[in-house]
């Protein structure tokens, strides 16, 4: 633990480490693979010689394959700790769900009640219509005193 927090420390306040350069992201794109191949034991070197050497002549690029190779060293010995599982949550303190029971059953509606209720209603819409109409419209010849040899 203290080591990790050692080189977490000398990497955010260490000023004469090099920085990345533009050669770095093509090196860091395959250096799984190399990393891969060396621990396979075939030869990462001649099978990836820009990688190696670039690894050669960077610092940065150098450390983040030793920290990735011993990674991945432990995880091919299965010497990695497993993740913690997460802590199953206990739901005992909450109160049970309310059961919504249905209301009681309505008596049906008898047949001869909306029967009733239909009439009721074409009456009175009849009768409404009815007293809404005005007087019957006629000509104005036919409600005249004018006699009809006048009329054309």
């Amino acid at each position: 633990m203290t080591s990790q927090i050692e080189s977490i420390l000398r990497v955010l306040f260490d000023e004469d480490e090099a920085l990345p350069t533009p050669d770095c992201a093509p090196c860091q794109d395959q250096l799984t693979a190399y990393i891969d191949a060396q621990l396979a034991g075939a030869d990462a070197a001649a099978a990836f010689p820009d990688v190696s050497a670039h690894l050669a002549g960077c610092a940065t690029c150098s450390r983040v394959h030793d920290e990735l190779a011993a990674l991945l060293a432990l995880e091919q010995s299965d010497q990695l700790a497993a993740p913690p599982v997460p802590a199953a949550f206990d739901f005992s303190y909450l109160a049970a769900p309310v059961v919504q029971q249905d209301p009681p059953a309505r008596p049906a509606v008898r047949p001869w009640r909306v029967d009733a209720v239909g009439r009721l209603i074409v009456q009175f819409s009849a009768e409404l219509l009815r007293s809404l109409q005005g007087p019957a419209l006629q000509p104005s010849y036919l409600k005249s005193d004018v006699p009809r040899a006048l009329t054309w």
